[in-house]
């Protein structure tokens, strides 16, 4: 086995029942290796994140199973109810230098 797939670990955890997968890709490449595992859940009407929210892990993809304006209606309820941005400071929207979500 190679070094590379030694470092490489991958959990999921599942309640199928009411259709939850969850899985997480823990390796040196993890942007590559998640890419196509969440392009072919968009494609097939799955989400990219359900009841645990999008969190930093997904926060690249974000885009894949929101349109912008619905990314855009998120980055305004989070501005207009954190204003300051002190809860959850750039786990889904970075910040601008005054503290408010970036367009």
């Amino acid at each position: 086995m190679s070094d590379n797939r030694r470092a490489v670990s991958c959990l999921s955890a599942w309640h199928l029942g009411d259709g939850n997968l969850h899985y997480l890709i823990r390796t040196p490449q993890a942007r590559a290796a998640m890419e196509r595992p969440l392009q072919i859940v968009v494609q097939h009407g799955g989400s990219i994140s359900d009841e645990h929210g999008i969190g930093v892990d997904k926060k690249p993809w974000l885009h894949l199973s929101r349109s912008p304006a619905e990314i855009l209606a998120m980055r305004r309820l989070k501005a207009a109810f954190d204003p300051r941005s002190i809860l959850h400071r750039d786990k889904i929207f970075d910040h601008g230098a005054a503290g408010s979500p970036t367009p």
